[in-house]
């Protein structure tokens, strides 16, 4: 049953999560991402609160490498 919630189409989702259309496109491929609502047979749209979810869900957190600072003897400053 759908609810009042609100209605996203693939360029809304790709703007309101900065994401490329191909990181949406791998994202849909995935068995972690909702099945789309047709509002028309060509048309497909997401549910506002279940791509919230989603994207929570498939969340990582980014690591990134600590900084070395050499001096020019090749010896760590610190």
């Amino acid at each position: 049953m759908i609810t009042d919630s609100q209605f996203l189409r693939r360029a809304d989702i790709c703007r309101r999560y900065r994401i490329s259309p191909t990181t949406f496109d791998r994202l849909r491929k995935s068995s972690r991402f909702p099945a789309p609502v047709y509002i028309t047979p060509r048309i497909p749209t997401w549910q506002a609160d279940e791509i919230d979810a989603a994207m929570r869900a498939n969340r990582q957190p980014v690591q990134l490498p600590l900084p070395c600072i050499q001096s020019k003897g090749g010896r760590t400053r610190g």
